[in-house]
């Protein structure tokens, strides 16, 4: 279920295939509906052969004791607890605790490990009312000296309790039974606790379940309580969130996974001995003010471990977009810029912080941007109309993240736009920008970076009208385009000498070359710009712009051009081939990006 969650969380940006070790079954999506309580959607179901692994744009392995590697860059291992030494280098582990993480380091070798949290639907398990229960949830494993779920400590601990008073209250084990084995064990258990309100319930229902939870009042957890074995502590204890999700209240044991999820006297209760879980029952069975605080606090705490958190967490993972800030300036342009942010919101992963700076638009904008509701924004309301330098100056100076992201307010994002121009800054320290390739809204190339002609050095724009190929690899430009353009913070940043837009992109370009960085074009990401909405419908006002800005321009980068560009005769400029005075190594422009294909199906 985990991984399935995991995979789940994938599908709403990418196309994902669950591949099943060799001779397992392969079952219809109503197998997973009817027995996990799980819609894996579109899904598709295949068995796993070696080699497999090289066909995904992204590689998340499970198998948890042998590492599977991929040949690509967004490699992970999903990691339940390392049981054994391997070499762990080369793909990125997640682990579903910092104690799992902790263990993953040291066994692996590799310090590349990170953690999401197992979630649960916290809304599915709301409180009933509540009865004097104590609830634990977990497989009747049989015991053994690397592994023990307690049952039977927890069974001394409520018969403490009812010695010591304490009336009216249950106890109920519930788990799973596998085989005969834990069968029996669960028989065991229950002529252990004859005599005492105690129930074993083995195999319950969903449904059932769910009912138990909503009527518990406290959560009990124990494993690895009577065993020093680290991976026979409990790695995370879902079952506990759960628990708090009804409101039970819980009182756990305090090693492994659980004291990342409880608070001491917070959300519950810590305990490292029989009589303090003893003690600390007592005290929460027989106040009924501390136990209704703890457990709002407990319900609370549980939406922190939602599917919804972990969904986040794992596509801004996946797609490294909590690395970007993107930064959209506006006008008087709303029904374009309502399309730039539902394309935006449709094809990107969460985690990206974003920027809009409001130039004091009168036409219904301000409503829309009132309308949003995204965790990491940030509205800029300007009383009057900045230019294009200074509102993305001011939005430069909000952003947070590393990278950061121009993006114009009249475009429209395609699928897997923004992952190729992360990856090109991830992989290669000498790129200092990189620029998606602009459509026309029918699909023709608007250009491709630009190119700089001897006669009058001035940038051109090139390939403007022609149709896109199969070759979607990276190329080394002299400039790029503001429109869609991703840099490195420490580099960005726009002349406020300029007005209007026309010249501050290339400026910038330029003084990210000076400094020894290349800039690279990258038509594995996609981008639709209705060209010109963003500057305006003052045509006289345009023309005045281009012209001072230009003169400004030459004043400035005339003498160093022929040292930062290739100057191009006429000739070689009709031909559309791109060409730039080279900073980076032929390996940066090997990269291809399968992603964008899907725009072609």
């Amino acid at each position: 279920m985990h991984v399935l969650k995991f995979l789940l969380a994938l599908s709403d940006f990418y196309d994902v295939d669950l591949l099943l070790p060799p001779g397992t079954p392969l079952r219809d999506k109503r197998w997973y509906q009817e027995n996990l309580n799980i819609d894996i959607g579109d899904i598709a179901v295949k068995s796993y052969a070696t080699g497999a692994e090289d066909n995904y744009d992204i590689w998340l392995s499970a198998a948890n004791e042998s590492i599977v590697f991929a040949a690509t860059p967004k490699s992970f291992n999903i990691v339940f607890f390392p049981f054994v030494a391997q070499d762990g280098a080369g793909i990125t582990h997640i682990a579903n605790s910092n104690y799992t993480a902790s263990y993953v380091r040291d066994r692996y070798g590799t310090q590349d490990v990170m953690v999401i949290y197992p979630s649960i639907a916290p809304d599915e398990l709301r409180p009933g009312l509540k009865e004097p229960m104590i609830l634990h949830v977990s497989r009747f494993s049989l015991p053994s000296a690397f592994a023990d779920k307690a049952h039977v400590a927890m069974i001394q601990a409520f018969k403490q309790l009812c010695n010591r008073g304490l009336e009216g209250w249950r106890l109920i084990l519930v788990g799973a039974t596998l085989d005969a084995g834990e069968a029996e064990y669960a028989s065991h258990l229950a002529r252990h606790a004859s005599g005492f309100p105690i129930e074993i319930r083995p195999n319950l229902s969903a449904a059932e379940l769910r009912e138990l939870y909503s009527r518990a009042s406290i959560y009990w957890h124990a494993t690895g309580f009577s065993v020093s074995e680290p991976a026979a502590q409990e790695h995370f204890g879902l079952t506990i969130v759960e628990g708090m999700a009804a409101g039970a209240v819980p009182i756990v044991f305090n090693s492994g996974g659980p004291p990342e999820i409880v608070t001491h006297g917070e959300h519950g209760f810590l305990f490292s001995s029989v009589e303090e879980l003893v003690s600390l029952t007592w005290e929460v069975a027989t106040r009924p003010a501390l136990w209704k605080k703890l457990s709002q606090r407990a319900r609370r705490r549980a939406y922190d471990f939602s599917d919804e958190v972990m969904k986040a967490r794992l596509l801004s993972t996946v797609a490294k977009t909590e690395k970007v800030s993107i930064i959209i300036g506006t006008r008087n342009n709303c029904a374009y810029l309502r399309r730039t942010l539902e394309t935006l919101f449709c094809h990107t992963p969460s985690g990206f912080e974003l920027i809009v700076v409001n130039n004091a638009s009168e036409d219904g904008t301000d409503i829309l941007l009132q309308s949003l509701d995204y965790r990491h924004l940030k509205v800029v309301n300007n009383k009057a109309n900045r230019g294009f330098a200074a509102f993305n100056n001011q939005g430069l100076r909000l952003a947070t993240r590393p990278y950061v992201l121009f993006l114009n307010d009249d475009v429209e994002l395609a699928p897997g736009w923004l992952e190729p121009l992360i990856e090109m800054l991830d992989q290669h320290p000498k790129v200092g920008a990189v620029g998606s390739r602009l459509l026309y809204p029918d699909g023709r190339i608007q250009h491709d970076g630009k190119m700089f002609l001897e006669k009058d050095l001035l940038p051109y724009h090139v390939n403007i009208g022609g149709r896109p190929g199969e070759d979607e690899r990276p190329v080394e430009v002299d400039t790029l385009t503001g429109a869609c353009l991703l840099g490195r913070r420490e580099l960005v940043g726009f002349c406020e000498d300029y007005r209007r837009g026309y010249y501050e992109d290339t400026d910038m370009c330029l003084r990210i070359k000076e400094r020894g960085y290349g800039l690279v074009l990258h038509p594995g990401s996609v981008v639709i710009h209705h060209h010109g909405i963003s500057m305006g419908r003052n045509q006289k006002a345009t023309e005045r712009a281009q012209a001072r800005n230009q003169r400004i321009f030459l004043e400035r980068w005339s003498a160093k051009l022929p040292s930062l560009v290739c100057l191009a005769t006429e000739k070689e400029f009709a031909s559309g081939k791109l060409r730039s005075r080279g900073i980076l190594s032929a390996d940066v422009l090997s990269q291809n990006w399968p992603l964008s294909h899907r725009l072609r199906d």
